[in-house]
C-alpha cells in the first residue's frame, strides 16, 4: 500500500485580514512528482511553508506519513528534504564544507552521504572548489544537495530551475528524473517554468488566489492539452456543414476563419478533401497542442468567469 507523505484537509493561512491560502485539500502520495503550478500571489509559497514547519495555518489539519499530532509530525518532517528559492549555501566554503556544517548542524553522519549526495547532484569533481567560483546552475544543484542530505523521502523544492540557463534546466531535470524514478523519492515542484513542469510531473495542482481550482495526473493533463486539427479555411458555415458542429473557432484578421477540429489523424485528409470538394478553401491545416501555459491561462479564466 502506498504511504501518504502529505494531506492537507481544508487548510487556511490568514495574514490579518488577508488570507493568503482558503480552505485547500489535497493528498501528495507516494512516489509522485507532483507540479505545483500558480500565478504570483497564488499561495504556492506559503503552501511550502505551511508543509514544511515554517508557518502554522490559522485552521485545518496537516498529517505526514499518517501522523497527525505536533510531536510526531515534527519527527516526520526529519524524512523531508526542502529547497529554498534562494541560495542556501556560504558562497567562501568549498561544496563539501557547505554540506559537512549542515551536517553538523542538523546531527546527522558526514563520512558516507556527502560523496554520495555531491555525485548524484554532478558536484563529485567540484566539492573541493569554493562556491564563489560556482556558476548559478553549480549553485543551485548544491542547494538540491543539501536538501538530499539525511536521504529524505519527500522532497519539497521552490524554484529550482530558478536564474538557470537551458543546459542548468535540463541537468535539474535529469537529477530530478533519477531521483523520482530510481530512487523512489516523493517531490513536490514549485516552479514558474511550467514548459519545463510539462516534461517533468506526474501531477498537477493549480492553485489560483489561494484556492486548490484542479488536481490533475500527466495523462489527464496530456488529454486535455490535445488542440485537435487546426484549418485555415475562408467559409465557416459551409465548414460546419461537412465537419459538424463539433468544432471551436475564431476569426482571423484577415477574414479567414480558424477551426480547431477534433479528429483521429487517419481522417485528416478525408476531411481536407470533403472540404476542398465543398468548395471552402483550406489555406493551411496543422496539428495543435496546448502549452501548459495556455492550459493554465485557460483554466485561470474560466474560474474567473464563475
Amino acid at each position: 500500500m502506498r504511504e501518504v507523505p502529505v494531506e492537507l484537509r481544508a487548510i487556511s493561512k490568514r495574514y490579518g485580514g488577508f488570507e493568503a491560502v482558503k480552505s485547500v485539500s489535497f493528498s501528495l502520495m507516494e512516489g509522485e512528482l507532483c507540479a505545483l503550478i500558480g500565478e504570483n500571489g497564488a499561495g504556492k509559497s506559503t503552501l511550502i511553508r505551511l508543509i514544511t514547519g515554517l508557518s502554522e495555518p490559522s485552521s485545518g489539519t496537516i498529517s505526514m506519513f499518517g501522523q497527525t499530532g505536533r510531536r510526531e509530525i515534527r519527527s516526520c518532517r526529519e524524512r523531508l528534504g526542502y529547497m529554498s528559492d534562494l541560495n542556501a549555501s556560504y558562497p567562501n566554503l568549498t561544496a563539501r564544507d557547505n554540506l559537512v556544517v549542515r551536517c553538523i548542524e542538523w546531527g546527522l553522519p558526514t563520512n558516507r552521504s556527502i560523496d554520495g549526495v555531491l555525485s548524484t547532484v554532478g558536484l563529485g569533481e567540484a566539492g573541493g572548489k569554493k562556491v564563489k567560483n560556482f556558476s548559478m546552475g553549480m549553485r543551485r544543484r548544491l542547494d538540491l544537495a543539501i536538501a538530499l542530505l539525511g536521504d529524505p523521502e519527500l522532497l519539497i523544492l521552490d524554484e529550482p530551475t530558478n536564474g538557470l540557463d537551458p543546459m542548468g534546466i535540463v541537468e535539474v531535470r535529469k537529477i530530478l528524473t533519477h531521483l523520482n524514478k530510481d530512487q523512489g523519492k516523493t517531490i513536490l515542484v514549485s516552479s514558474h517554468n511550467l514548459e519545463e513542469m510539462h516534461k517533468l510531473a506526474t501531477d498537477y495542482l493549480f492553485i489560483s488566489h489561494g484556492r486548490l481550482i484542479r488536481r490533475m495526473t500527466a495523462p489527464q493533463l496530456e488529454k486535455s492539452c490535445r488542440g485537435g486539427f487546426v484549418l485555415h479555411v475562408d467559409d465557416l458555415e459551409r465548414t460546419r456543414s461537412v465537419l459538424g458542429d463539433e468544432t471551436s473557432h475564431s476569426f482571423l484578421p484577415d477574414g479567414s476563419v480558424l477551426m480547431r477540429y477534433e479528429e483521429k489523424k487517419e481522417g485528416r485528409g478525408i476531411a481536407i478533401e470533403a472540404l476542398s470538394t465543398a468548395g471552402v478553401r483550406v489555406a493551411e491545416a496543422y496539428s495543435h497542442r496546448k502549452s501548459l501555459e495556455e492550459f493554465y491561462s485557460e483554466l485561470i479564466g474560466r474560474e474567473s468567469e464563475l
